[in-house]
């Protein structure tokens, strides 16, 4: 079980236990990616750091012709949650 506590000058202070370590994931997957793009795509980031890219690749997104109407209609900006089929827990270590 986790538990939390506000530590001194404001940082909060996180305790894990072992099981929520072992459920803990660290790994790169292409869905993920995908998602994340999108959102950056759809304005999570227009003005930070991932601005020259959004330029860059939105016309090409736009000659591509790609219907993203269903992945963008589950993957909402600010985030309101990412439906877990969209980046399912890797299968392997």
């Amino acid at each position: 079980m986790m538990h939390g506590r506000q530590a001194a000058g404001g940082t909060l202070e996180i305790a894990f236990s072992a099981e929520d370590m072992a459920r803990t994931r660290f790994a790169i997957s292409p869905l993920w990616e995908v998602v994340a793009s999108l959102r950056v795509l759809k304005g999570a980031d227009e003005q930070g750091l991932h601005r020259r890219w959004t330029e860059r690749v939105r016309p090409l997104l736009d000659a591509a012709k790609l219907d993203l109407t269903p992945l963008s209609s589950l993957v909402t900006v600010p985030t309101m949650g990412i439906p877990g089929f969209l980046v399912p827990p890797p299968t392997t270590p």
